[in-house]
Parts: structure tokens; sequence; C-alpha cells
């Protein structure tokens, strides 16, 4: 918790946030930094090198052994991809890692969402927003898709996850229509550990229509 930025505004942030140099001197396998406002989701985004997505579950961004673990990228995707899968932790009781996220999938907790702020070293501060939330079982591959031709299958994709979604903006046709870039973040949906369901949050960057 202590590396987050202390701030929900990104109107308030300098030219040299995130600082890239200070953050992958402490662990080069940072490659974004995401914060959804009005939440307490305000943390560096680390992709594992080996692509062992599990290790992240038990390590810090420091490589110290927590049960906070630190949110990390699916090997699959890259941080300024056309869709950008994160995980996290939900934490009964608490507000770390992404448990404000675990009910969002829930159309009046989705509409308490501000934007997701999300920023990558080469592609700069980005602000998508809110598109659309679910819940899938873990195992559920509709959400792990990557990469996406030029005929509007990333707008097909939206649109079927959507129809799919429990809750979504009130924009929703517009925003498939227009999204060029998705971020989604992803938690456990029970406050029971074991448990199959996860909770997809999707932030859709809109692009020229």
């Amino acid at each position: 918790e202590g590396l987050r930025s202390g701030t929900c505004e990104p109107s308030v942030r300098d030219a040299s946030w995130p600082d890239w140099q200070a953050l992958r001197a402490a662990n080069p396998e940072c490659v974004a930094w995401a914060l959804v406002e009005g939440t307490g989701v305000d943390y560096p985004v680390c992709a594992p090198s080996d692509g062992d997505m599990a290790r992240y579950l038990d390590i810090d961004f420091w490589g110290r052994q927590s049960r906070l673990g630190c949110p990390f990228l699916d090997h699959r995707s890259t941080a300024d991809g056309t869709h950008a899968l994160v995980y996290g932790h939900h934490l009964a009781g608490m507000r770390l890692m992404f448990s404000e996220l675990h009910d969002c999938d829930q159309q009046e907790r989705f509409d308490g969402l501000g934007d997701l702020v999300w920023a990558t070293p080469a592609g700069g501060v980005h602000t998508p927003r809110p598109l659309c939330a679910l819940s899938l079982d873990h195992d559920d591959a509709t959400v792990q898709r990557f990469a996406f031709g030029e005929d509007g299958e990333l707008r097909f994709w939206l649109e079927g996850l959507c129809g799919r979604a429990s809750a979504r903006s009130a924009t929703w046709h517009q925003d498939c229509a227009t999204a060029r870039r998705v971020v989604t973040l992803c938690t456990c949906s029970s406050v029971l550990g074991g448990q199959p369901e996860r909770t997809l949050v999707l932030f859709a960057q809109p692009g020229e229509a």
C-alpha cells in the first residue's frame, strides 16, 4: 500500500508522474500504473518476465512474501496493447488491491466507478472509461482475447461481453463502437477463498468513430 500515489485526481499530477526510473529501479518488471478514480485502486502493475503469473499472487512489488501480492498483467497481453488484462487480489474486509471491484458487476456499484487512469512508460497517461462489468468462471476464455483484426473485431467482442454483463455504461453501444483500447481489471468475486467466479471490470479508451 505504501506505493499508492496518494491522490485520485490525475489533473493534479505533474509531468513526472509516474517516476518510471524509480519504479523500474525498484522492480524492472513494472510496466504500468493503474488507478480507478473514486476508489483505493492505485497501484503499479508488473509483468512477470518469466511468464509465471502466479508469482505475484504471493509477493509484493519489492519481491517480498505478502498475501497482498501485486497487480500483474496477463502474460499474453501487453500494457500498451489493444487489450490489457490485469489481475489483483480481493481481500475480504479490506480496501486494498482490487477488493473494491469485487461487486462492481452490480449496476449501482459500477455506476460509482470513475475513470481508469492507465499509465505506461511508452504510452503515457490515458483515461479509459468504465464500459461494463460481469462475473465469469475463472477458466472462461471469453475475456482472454488479445489480438484483433481491422474489420470491427474489437467492437463485436466488446458488444458480446456487454451483452453478457450485469452492469454497463448507459452509452455502451457508442463506447463499443469507438473503443480503440481496453483495460480489464480482474479479481475474485467471492469473499470466500477458492471460489471459481471472477469479477471483470472493462474500461474502454475511445478513439475516432
